[in-house]
Protein backbone atom coordinates (compact mmCIF):
# COMPACT_ATOMS: atom_id res chain seq x y z
CA UNK A 1 0.00 0.00 0.00
CA UNK A 2 1.37 3.39 -0.91
CA UNK A 3 2.40 5.72 1.91
CA UNK A 4 -0.46 8.11 1.20
CA UNK A 5 -2.93 5.24 1.33
CA UNK A 6 -1.43 4.00 4.60
CA UNK A 7 -2.27 7.31 6.19
CA UNK A 8 -5.78 7.39 4.76
CA UNK A 9 -7.06 3.94 5.72
CA UNK A 10 -9.66 3.94 8.48
CA UNK A 11 -8.74 1.75 11.44
CA UNK A 12 -12.22 1.45 12.94
CA UNK A 13 -15.63 3.07 13.32
CA UNK A 14 -14.31 5.79 15.61
CA UNK A 15 -11.95 7.07 12.92
CA UNK A 16 -13.16 10.14 11.02
CA UNK A 17 -15.04 10.92 8.91
CA UNK A 18 -18.12 9.99 10.93
CA UNK A 19 -21.31 8.97 9.14
CA UNK A 20 -24.65 10.67 9.69
CA UNK A 21 -26.23 7.39 10.77
CA UNK A 22 -23.48 6.84 13.33
CA UNK A 23 -23.96 10.29 14.84
CA UNK A 24 -27.71 9.70 14.85
CA UNK A 25 -27.17 6.51 16.86
CA UNK A 26 -25.02 8.37 19.39
CA UNK A 27 -27.91 10.81 19.91
CA UNK A 28 -30.83 8.37 19.77
CA UNK A 29 -29.70 5.88 22.43
CA UNK A 30 -29.21 8.50 25.20
CA UNK A 31 -32.53 10.12 24.25
CA UNK A 32 -34.39 6.81 24.63
CA UNK A 33 -32.74 6.15 27.98
CA UNK A 34 -33.56 9.68 29.17
CA UNK A 35 -37.17 9.36 28.02
CA UNK A 36 -37.57 6.09 29.93
CA UNK A 37 -36.14 7.65 33.08
CA UNK A 38 -38.50 10.64 32.93
CA UNK A 39 -41.75 9.26 31.51
CA UNK A 40 -41.69 5.58 32.50
CA UNK A 41 -39.71 4.81 35.65
CA UNK A 42 -41.53 7.28 37.98
CA UNK A 43 -44.96 6.16 36.72
CA UNK A 44 -44.49 2.41 37.07
CA UNK A 45 -45.75 0.71 40.26
CA UNK A 46 -42.99 0.68 42.86
CA UNK A 47 -42.78 -3.13 42.87
CA UNK A 48 -42.09 -3.12 39.12
CA UNK A 49 -40.26 0.16 38.77
CA UNK A 50 -36.88 -0.96 40.12
CA UNK A 51 -36.51 -4.36 38.38
CA UNK A 52 -37.83 -3.11 35.02
CA UNK A 53 -35.63 -0.01 35.14
CA UNK A 54 -32.58 -2.10 36.02
CA UNK A 55 -33.36 -4.48 33.12
CA UNK A 56 -33.81 -1.58 30.73
CA UNK A 57 -30.54 0.09 31.70
CA UNK A 58 -28.65 -3.22 31.50
CA UNK A 59 -29.94 -3.70 27.95
CA UNK A 60 -28.98 -0.11 27.10
CA UNK A 61 -25.49 -0.76 28.47
CA UNK A 62 -25.27 -3.96 26.40
CA UNK A 63 -26.21 -2.01 23.25
CA UNK A 64 -23.52 0.56 23.99
CA UNK A 65 -20.86 -2.01 24.95
CA UNK A 66 -21.31 -4.37 22.01
CA UNK A 67 -21.79 -1.47 19.61
CA UNK A 68 -18.54 0.06 20.84
CA UNK A 69 -16.65 -3.21 20.42
CA UNK A 70 -18.09 -3.77 16.94
CA UNK A 71 -17.01 -0.25 15.99
CA UNK A 72 -13.60 -0.12 17.62
CA UNK A 73 -12.25 -3.54 16.61
CA UNK A 74 -10.38 -3.41 13.32
CA UNK A 75 -11.45 -6.29 10.99
CA UNK A 76 -8.45 -5.76 8.70
CA UNK A 77 -7.09 -8.75 6.81
CA UNK A 78 -4.32 -10.44 8.87
CA UNK A 79 -1.93 -10.51 5.89
CA UNK A 80 -2.39 -6.76 5.51
CA UNK A 81 -1.79 -6.32 9.25
CA UNK A 82 1.54 -8.14 8.93
CA UNK A 83 2.40 -6.15 5.80
CA UNK A 84 1.84 -2.84 7.63
CA UNK A 85 3.88 -4.01 10.63
CA UNK A 86 6.75 -5.01 8.36
CA UNK A 87 6.66 -1.65 6.61
CA UNK A 88 6.74 0.13 9.96
CA UNK A 89 9.78 -1.89 10.99
CA UNK A 90 11.54 -1.20 7.71
CA UNK A 91 10.97 2.55 7.91
CA UNK A 92 11.88 2.83 11.57
CA UNK A 93 15.38 4.34 11.83
CA UNK A 94 15.63 3.93 15.59
CA UNK A 95 15.15 0.16 15.67
CA UNK A 96 18.36 -1.72 16.53
CA UNK A 97 19.38 -5.07 15.06
CA UNK A 98 18.52 -6.86 18.29
CA UNK A 99 15.11 -5.27 18.36
CA UNK A 100 14.52 -6.26 14.73
CA UNK A 101 15.44 -9.84 15.53
CA UNK A 102 12.96 -9.89 18.40
CA UNK A 103 10.28 -8.35 16.19
CA UNK A 104 10.86 -10.93 13.46
CA UNK A 105 10.43 -13.71 15.99
CA UNK A 106 7.15 -12.28 17.19
CA UNK A 107 4.19 -14.36 16.02
CA UNK A 108 1.53 -12.96 13.75
CA UNK A 109 -1.14 -13.61 16.37
CA UNK A 110 0.71 -11.22 18.70
CA UNK A 111 0.84 -8.65 15.91
CA UNK A 112 -2.91 -8.97 15.47
CA UNK A 113 -3.52 -8.51 19.18
CA UNK A 114 -1.25 -5.46 19.29
CA UNK A 115 -3.00 -4.05 16.25
CA UNK A 116 -6.40 -4.41 17.91
CA UNK A 117 -5.29 -3.75 21.49
CA UNK A 118 -7.73 -1.62 23.47
CA UNK A 119 -6.04 -0.61 26.75
CA UNK A 120 -9.09 0.57 28.65
CA UNK A 121 -11.11 -2.49 27.61
CA UNK A 122 -8.37 -5.08 28.08
CA UNK A 123 -9.61 -6.12 31.51
CA UNK A 124 -13.00 -7.23 30.19
CA UNK A 125 -12.37 -7.97 26.52
CA UNK A 126 -10.43 -11.03 25.32
CA UNK A 127 -8.95 -11.35 21.85
CA UNK A 128 -10.97 -14.45 20.96
CA UNK A 129 -12.40 -12.79 17.86
CA UNK A 130 -9.00 -12.56 16.20
CA UNK A 131 -8.17 -16.25 16.33
CA UNK A 132 -10.60 -16.93 13.45
CA UNK A 133 -8.72 -14.50 11.22
CA UNK A 134 -5.18 -15.39 12.28
CA UNK A 135 -2.50 -16.12 9.73
CA UNK A 136 -1.48 -19.37 11.38
CA UNK A 137 -4.51 -21.11 9.86
CA UNK A 138 -3.88 -19.79 6.34
CA UNK A 139 -0.08 -19.74 6.05
CA UNK A 140 1.45 -22.49 3.99
CA UNK A 141 -1.41 -22.65 1.51
CA UNK A 142 -0.91 -20.31 -1.44
CA UNK A 143 -4.35 -21.21 -2.78
CA UNK A 144 -5.92 -19.33 0.13
CA UNK A 145 -4.40 -16.00 -0.88
CA UNK A 146 -4.72 -13.43 -3.66
CA UNK A 147 -3.10 -10.12 -4.51
CA UNK A 148 -4.91 -6.84 -3.84
CA UNK A 149 -3.75 -4.15 -6.25
CA UNK A 150 -5.11 -1.39 -4.00
CA UNK A 151 -3.39 -2.52 -0.81
CA UNK A 152 -0.39 -3.68 -2.89
CA UNK A 153 0.07 -6.87 -0.91
CA UNK A 154 -1.13 -10.47 -0.64
CA UNK A 155 -4.37 -10.95 1.29
CA UNK A 156 -6.56 -13.92 2.18
CA UNK A 157 -8.81 -15.18 -0.60
CA UNK A 158 -11.92 -14.53 1.52
CA UNK A 159 -10.96 -10.88 2.12
CA UNK A 160 -12.40 -7.99 0.15
CA UNK A 161 -11.30 -4.39 -0.24
CA UNK A 162 -13.71 -1.77 1.15
CA UNK A 163 -13.52 1.58 -0.56
CA UNK A 164 -14.95 3.39 2.49
CA UNK A 165 -12.26 2.10 4.87
CA UNK A 166 -9.60 1.78 2.13
CA UNK A 167 -8.41 -1.64 3.33
CA UNK A 168 -9.01 -5.34 2.84
CA UNK A 169 -11.31 -6.88 5.43
CA UNK A 170 -11.09 -10.50 6.54
CA UNK A 171 -14.27 -12.40 5.63
CA UNK A 172 -15.88 -9.14 4.52
CA UNK A 173 -19.59 -9.10 5.31
CA UNK A 174 -20.63 -5.49 4.70
CA UNK A 175 -19.81 -1.89 5.58
CA UNK A 176 -22.21 -0.79 8.32
CA UNK A 177 -23.07 2.91 8.25
CA UNK A 178 -24.54 2.73 11.78
CA UNK A 179 -21.20 1.52 13.15
CA UNK A 180 -19.23 3.48 10.53
CA UNK A 181 -17.04 0.40 10.11
CA UNK A 182 -16.69 -2.73 8.06
CA UNK A 183 -17.96 -5.97 9.56
CA UNK A 184 -15.68 -8.97 9.19
CA UNK A 185 -14.27 -11.93 11.10
CA UNK A 186 -12.98 -9.92 14.05
CA UNK A 187 -16.10 -7.89 14.88
CA UNK A 188 -18.99 -9.89 13.37
CA UNK A 189 -19.78 -11.67 16.70
CA UNK A 190 -20.20 -8.28 18.36
CA UNK A 191 -22.26 -6.95 15.46
CA UNK A 192 -24.57 -9.93 15.92
CA UNK A 193 -24.85 -9.22 19.66
CA UNK A 194 -25.67 -5.61 18.89
CA UNK A 195 -28.68 -6.73 16.87
CA UNK A 196 -29.94 -8.99 19.66
CA UNK A 197 -29.33 -6.33 22.34
CA UNK A 198 -31.10 -3.57 20.43
CA UNK A 199 -34.04 -5.87 19.67
CA UNK A 200 -34.48 -6.73 23.37
CA UNK A 201 -33.93 -3.09 24.36
CA UNK A 202 -36.64 -1.79 22.01
CA UNK A 203 -39.03 -4.60 22.86
CA UNK A 204 -38.85 -3.85 26.59
CA UNK A 205 -39.20 -0.12 25.92
CA UNK A 206 -42.28 -0.56 23.74
CA UNK A 207 -43.93 -3.02 26.16
CA UNK A 208 -43.53 -0.71 29.17
CA UNK A 209 -44.73 2.40 27.34
CA UNK A 210 -47.68 0.58 25.81
CA UNK A 211 -48.78 -0.72 29.22
CA UNK A 212 -48.57 2.76 30.75
CA UNK A 213 -50.48 4.41 27.90
CA UNK A 214 -53.29 1.85 28.06
CA UNK A 215 -53.54 2.22 31.83
CA UNK A 216 -53.71 6.02 31.54
CA UNK A 217 -56.51 5.91 28.95
CA UNK A 218 -58.37 3.36 31.06
CA UNK A 219 -58.17 5.72 34.07
CA UNK A 220 -55.98 3.33 36.01
CA UNK A 221 -53.40 4.04 38.70
CA UNK A 222 -50.87 5.16 36.10
CA UNK A 223 -52.96 8.29 35.50
CA UNK A 224 -52.74 9.29 39.17
CA UNK A 225 -49.02 8.57 39.33
CA UNK A 226 -48.51 10.61 36.15
CA UNK A 227 -50.38 13.59 37.57
CA UNK A 228 -48.44 13.34 40.82
CA UNK A 229 -45.09 13.08 39.01
CA UNK A 230 -45.84 16.02 36.70
CA UNK A 231 -47.23 18.13 39.53
CA UNK A 232 -50.50 18.83 37.75
CA UNK A 233 -53.77 16.91 37.68
CA UNK A 234 -54.17 17.42 33.94
CA UNK A 235 -50.73 16.49 32.61
CA UNK A 236 -51.16 12.73 32.44
CA UNK A 237 -52.23 13.22 28.82
CA UNK A 238 -48.77 14.72 28.13
CA UNK A 239 -47.11 11.57 29.48
CA UNK A 240 -49.35 9.44 27.25
CA UNK A 241 -48.61 11.61 24.19
CA UNK A 242 -44.85 11.44 24.70
CA UNK A 243 -44.99 7.67 25.19
CA UNK A 244 -47.17 7.25 22.10
CA UNK A 245 -44.63 9.15 20.00
CA UNK A 246 -41.79 6.94 21.20
CA UNK A 247 -43.91 3.80 20.71
CA UNK A 248 -44.26 4.73 17.04
CA UNK A 249 -40.56 5.53 16.76
CA UNK A 250 -39.49 2.31 18.49
CA UNK A 251 -41.96 0.29 16.42
CA UNK A 252 -40.41 1.42 13.14
CA UNK A 253 -36.88 0.88 14.46
CA UNK A 254 -37.73 -2.56 15.87
CA UNK A 255 -39.30 -3.72 12.60
CA UNK A 256 -36.12 -2.79 10.70
CA UNK A 257 -33.82 -4.36 13.28
CA UNK A 258 -35.86 -7.59 13.36
CA UNK A 259 -35.68 -7.83 9.55
CA UNK A 260 -31.91 -7.40 9.69
CA UNK A 261 -31.59 -9.87 12.56
CA UNK A 262 -33.64 -12.54 10.78
CA UNK A 263 -31.61 -11.95 7.62
CA UNK A 264 -28.30 -12.50 9.44
CA UNK A 265 -29.60 -15.53 11.33
CA UNK A 266 -30.44 -17.04 7.94
CA UNK A 267 -26.98 -16.17 6.63
CA UNK A 268 -25.35 -17.83 9.63
CA UNK A 269 -27.32 -21.02 9.06
CA UNK A 270 -26.23 -21.09 5.42
CA UNK A 271 -22.65 -20.15 6.26
CA UNK A 272 -22.76 -17.05 4.03
CA UNK A 273 -21.76 -13.43 4.39
CA UNK A 274 -23.91 -10.53 3.20
CA UNK A 275 -21.50 -10.00 0.31
CA UNK A 276 -21.71 -13.66 -0.73
CA UNK A 277 -25.50 -13.51 -0.49
CA UNK A 278 -25.57 -10.52 -2.84
CA UNK A 279 -23.30 -12.30 -5.31
CA UNK A 280 -25.48 -15.42 -5.24
CA UNK A 281 -28.67 -13.38 -5.54
CA UNK A 282 -27.30 -11.46 -8.53
CA UNK A 283 -26.18 -14.66 -10.22
CA UNK A 284 -29.64 -16.19 -9.80
CA UNK A 285 -31.19 -13.07 -11.31
CA UNK A 286 -28.78 -13.18 -14.25
CA UNK A 287 -29.58 -16.85 -14.77
CA UNK A 288 -33.31 -16.13 -14.74
CA UNK A 289 -32.92 -13.23 -17.21
CA UNK A 290 -30.76 -15.27 -19.58
CA UNK A 291 -33.12 -18.26 -19.49
CA UNK A 292 -36.10 -15.96 -20.10
CA UNK A 293 -34.35 -14.32 -23.06
CA UNK A 294 -33.46 -17.68 -24.61
CA UNK A 295 -36.99 -19.05 -24.16
CA UNK A 296 -38.39 -15.88 -25.66
CA UNK A 297 -36.16 -16.37 -28.70
CA UNK A 298 -37.21 -20.03 -28.98
CA UNK A 299 -40.86 -19.05 -28.64
CA UNK A 300 -40.52 -16.50 -31.43
CA UNK A 301 -38.97 -19.11 -33.72
CA UNK A 302 -41.64 -21.70 -32.80
CA UNK A 303 -44.45 -19.21 -33.48
CA UNK A 304 -42.94 -18.37 -36.85
CA UNK A 305 -42.68 -22.04 -37.79
CA UNK A 306 -46.27 -22.69 -36.65
CA UNK A 307 -47.56 -19.82 -38.76
CA UNK A 308 -45.52 -20.98 -41.74
CA UNK A 309 -47.06 -24.45 -41.44
CA UNK A 310 -50.53 -22.93 -41.11
CA UNK A 311 -51.00 -24.22 -37.55
CA UNK A 312 -52.77 -21.20 -36.11
CA UNK A 313 -53.88 -23.08 -33.00
CA UNK A 314 -50.31 -23.93 -32.04
CA UNK A 315 -49.22 -20.38 -32.77
CA UNK A 316 -51.94 -19.02 -30.44
CA UNK A 317 -51.00 -21.53 -27.73
CA UNK A 318 -47.36 -20.50 -27.99
CA UNK A 319 -48.32 -16.83 -27.71
CA UNK A 320 -50.54 -17.55 -24.70
CA UNK A 321 -47.81 -19.70 -23.13
CA UNK A 322 -45.73 -16.58 -22.53
CA UNK A 323 -48.32 -15.56 -19.91
CA UNK A 324 -49.70 -18.95 -18.81
CA UNK A 325 -47.16 -21.65 -17.97
CA UNK A 326 -49.88 -24.31 -17.62
CA UNK A 327 -50.89 -24.06 -21.28
CA UNK A 328 -47.37 -23.47 -22.65
CA UNK A 329 -46.63 -26.01 -25.42
CA UNK A 330 -42.87 -25.44 -25.17
CA UNK A 331 -41.29 -28.50 -23.44
CA UNK A 332 -40.76 -27.86 -19.73
CA UNK A 333 -37.73 -30.12 -19.71
CA UNK A 334 -35.99 -27.50 -21.84
CA UNK A 335 -36.34 -24.99 -19.00
CA UNK A 336 -34.39 -27.16 -16.56
CA UNK A 337 -31.74 -27.94 -19.18
CA UNK A 338 -31.42 -24.26 -20.05
CA UNK A 339 -31.07 -23.27 -16.39
CA UNK A 340 -28.31 -25.82 -15.85
CA UNK A 341 -26.47 -24.77 -18.99
CA UNK A 342 -26.79 -21.06 -18.17
CA UNK A 343 -25.58 -21.71 -14.62
CA UNK A 344 -22.49 -23.47 -15.97
CA UNK A 345 -21.81 -20.69 -18.48
CA UNK A 346 -22.12 -17.98 -15.82
CA UNK A 347 -19.93 -19.95 -13.42
CA UNK A 348 -17.20 -20.11 -16.04
CA UNK A 349 -17.54 -16.38 -16.75
CA UNK A 350 -17.37 -15.54 -13.03
CA UNK A 351 -14.33 -17.80 -12.60
CA UNK A 352 -12.53 -15.95 -15.41
CA UNK A 353 -13.33 -12.47 -14.11
CA UNK A 354 -13.59 -12.91 -10.31
CA UNK A 355 -9.86 -12.74 -9.60
CA UNK A 356 -9.37 -9.48 -11.48
CA UNK A 357 -12.55 -7.90 -10.14
CA UNK A 358 -12.17 -8.82 -6.47
CA UNK A 359 -8.46 -8.00 -6.37
CA UNK A 360 -8.53 -4.77 -8.37
CA UNK A 361 -11.94 -3.31 -7.62
CA UNK A 362 -13.36 -1.79 -4.50
CA UNK A 363 -16.22 -3.53 -2.76
CA UNK A 364 -19.30 -1.65 -1.68
CA UNK A 365 -21.74 -3.50 0.55
CA UNK A 366 -23.40 -0.90 2.68
CA UNK A 367 -25.83 -1.59 5.49
CA UNK A 368 -27.94 1.48 6.08
CA UNK A 369 -30.68 0.12 8.29
CA UNK A 370 -32.72 -2.01 5.93
CA UNK A 371 -30.66 -1.67 2.76
CA UNK A 372 -27.39 -3.20 1.56
CA UNK A 373 -25.58 -2.31 -1.65
CA UNK A 374 -22.72 -4.12 -3.32
CA UNK A 375 -20.82 -4.98 -6.44
CA UNK A 376 -21.10 -8.48 -7.80
CA UNK A 377 -18.43 -10.44 -9.60
CA UNK A 378 -19.17 -8.70 -12.90
CA UNK A 379 -19.21 -5.19 -11.48
CA UNK A 380 -23.00 -4.88 -11.50
CA UNK A 381 -24.73 -3.05 -8.67
CA UNK A 382 -26.89 -4.98 -6.23
CA UNK A 383 -29.29 -3.93 -3.53
CA UNK A 384 -30.81 -5.72 -0.56
CA UNK A 385 -33.64 -4.21 1.41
Amino acid sequence: MASSQQQQYRKNGLSPPYSKMQVGTWITLPVLVLQFGIFCTPILPFALSIPITVLFFVLALACFYYGLLASIIDPMDPYLVRHLHEQQHETSSTTTDDEQARNNNTSTSNNLQQHNYIPWLSCIHKQDAYSAGSLSEAEGDDNNTKYCWVCETTVASHSMHCKYCNKCVSNFDHHCQWLNSCVGTANYPYFNRVLWSISAFLLVHISVMLGLVLDIFLKGTSERRSDAWMGDANLSILVAAVNLFFIAFDGVALSLIIQLLVFHVGLQRKGLTTYQFILDDNQKKREARKVAEERKAKRTVAIGLAKRDGNKTLAMRLQAGAYCTLCDPLPKDDVVAEQQRVRQDLSLENADTAAATTSNGDVEVVNGGDASEGLNGNGESARFG
